[in-house]
């Protein structure tokens, strides 16, 4: 996530443009609100004018997508696990919210929930 300045990216070289953030919300129980609390993060993190991509890596039971304001994301993280997508940064799609983008993780079409080693590895 970086905060956007019209004055400061047009005069940051490449090598002094601040690097991307992660944040990791995760834990071993389901139904505790990690995925309200990662919705609403981004959403304040975005609106706080910092470029955010929120992904959902929950292949069992995705639903971030509809926690931003997507309904129907065309493309998700399973067309990567599936192998019909090799670059993560085709999956994202618009959220109605400015400065935020998805990557959605949902089971259409997906073969296994699980990825392989490789898979893995790529996404990581």
């Amino acid at each position: 996530m970086t905060r956007r300045n019209a004055a400061t990216d047009a005069t940051q070289s490449s090598s002094d443009a601040p690097r991307p953030r992660l944040v990791a919300v995760g834990g071993g129980k389901g139904g505790v609100g990690k995925t309200f609390l990662s919705a609403n993060l981004a959403i304040a993190l975005a609106r706080a004018g910092y470029r955010v991509i929120a992904i959902d890596t929950d292949v069992e039971g995705p639903n971030l997508h509809t926690l931003v304001g997507v309904k129907n994301p065309a493309r998700t993280l399973a067309d990567f696990i599936a192998g019909r997508e090799s670059n993560l940064l085709r999956l994202i799609v618009a959220t109605p919210t400015d400065n935020l983008g998805l990557i959605a993780a949902t089971q259409g079409n997906l073969a296994g929930a699980a990825p392989d080693a490789q898979r893995r590895a790529d996404l990581l």
